[in-house]
């Protein structure tokens, strides 16, 4: 509030923090105050609508509804815009919106997750239409543009850093995630500490959310199936998956992202999307959960001998990726998994929770395995049908 109200400073307002800061919480409900008292125009945007509507967007809901105010009743949910008082707020996606920050003026802008395919040629575009402020957020992963363009030639700004000990409203569990991290210097430094890391950006840059209901479709025309991830004190992910070897597109539907889960919880949820004669493949490192998944469901182990964790990383880096609408952890974990050494193919150990079972499937289904082993599976029952290695005897 502080650096806003500041009329004869800086216009920029920097937001650089780990994980659990509140960094986002906190520019939305400021910019919730400013615009139930004042007659603004406030753009909120991100890289894609989709990844504004599983987060900011929610967390503005919240906001409104704190503050009295339904947020049903001010929505108008065709154009995402919110009439506040005298004030507009819209939620812009910037990928599909090429004219954006070139066309629409407004007297705040909030860039959310800037780090994240936003160039710095769109940021001036949007920045230099903006009258009032500009603010952005980010997580600190590695350098980028706007320590280059921005930090260090000193162009006016305010600078605003951020770790979780400064959010006193964290939740208990997510407390216990990120100090359960400490034993990870890369991790910590970035999403504990909130300093600048050392990574060498984001392994996947290929990926992209679907066009309206292009997953569904390719999961209807091409073998799909499924893969887990089960994840002890992370996450257990189950992820839908298909690969279109001709075109060279990876499609991913994230369906299940939830921690604390005994085996059976995690079993029912499972249950919940994958027939018993759906292929689902699983990390063979644990024989025990898969043989407990294979008395439900045609549960395979991923055979981690055709190709090593990096070799598969890298080609799957020659694929399109399109996930799902609701996939907004697995596009988190897209935008943050980083080489820890790239030279010598090793990524970090986290933000791979749903990226490991897309991974254990492109490794038993791809062209490339295929090749390498000599010989073409093709699917008996038509491409609309779910594959099987049962229907091979």
């Amino acid at each position: 509030m502080e650096a806003y109200q500041n009329q004869k400073g800086p216009r920029l307002i920097i937001n650089s923090g780990g994980q659990g800061s509140s960094k986002t919480w906190s520019i939305l409900q400021l910019l919730c105050g400013i615009a139930r008292k004042e007659e603004k125009y406030i753009t909120i945007c991100s890289y894609a609508l989709p990844h504004l509507k599983m987060g900011c967007m929610r967390d503005w809901d919240h906001i409104l509804i704190s503050f009295g105010i339904d947020p049903y009743k001010v929505k108008n949910k065709t154009e995402n815009i919110y009439t506040i008082g005298k004030s507009v707020v819209q939620f812009v996606g910037i990928e599909g919106n090429e004219s954006l920050g070139h066309s629409t003026r407004r007297d705040i802008l909030y860039i959310n997750e800037v780090n994240h395919r936003v160039n710095y040629e769109v940021y001036s575009q949007l920045a230099s239409r903006t009258h009032d402020a500009v603010f952005v957020d980010y997580n600190p992963c590695t350098r980028f543009w706007l320590n280059d363009e921005i930090i260090d030639k000193d162009v006016p700004h305010v600078f605003i850093q951020s770790s979780f000990i400064d959010n006193e409203f964290l939740p208990e569990q997510e407390l216990r995630n990120i100090l359960a991290k400490k034993d990870n210097p890369a991790f910590w430094r970035v999403y504990g500490l909130g300093l600048l890391g050392i990574f060498e950006g984001s392994i996947f840059q290929n990926w992209r959310y679907e066009n309206e209901g292009e997953c569904t479709e390719a999961f209807n025309s091409l073998p799909y199936g499924f893969a887990v991830d089960w994840g002890y004190n992370d996450p257990d992910t189950l992820i839908k998956c298909a690969i279109d070897n001709n075109r060279k597109i990876i499609f991913a539907d994230e369906l299940v992202y939830k921690s604390g889960n005994s085996a059976d919880q995690f079993r029912e949820m499972v249950q919940t999307y994958v027939k018993r004669h759906e292929l689902l493949i699983y990390d063979c490192a644990d024989a025990r959960m898969g043989a407990e998944f294979a008395r439900y469901f045609n549960a395979k182990p991923v055979n981690k001998k055709s190709f090593g964790v990096s070799e598969a990383l890298k080609m799957m880096c020659d694929y399109e990726i399109v996930i799902g609408e609701g996939s907004k952890n697995l596009a988190q974990e897209l935008n943050n998994y980083s080489w820890h050494d790239k030279k010598s193919g090793v990524p970090i150990d986290e933000f791979n929770h749903c990226i490991d079972p897309l991974r254990y499937w492109y490794m038993t289904n791809s062209n490339e395995k295929r090749r390498g082993s000599g010989f073409r599976i093709v699917n008996p029952l038509g491409p609309s049908k779910p594959f099987s290695p049962h229907y091979f005897g």
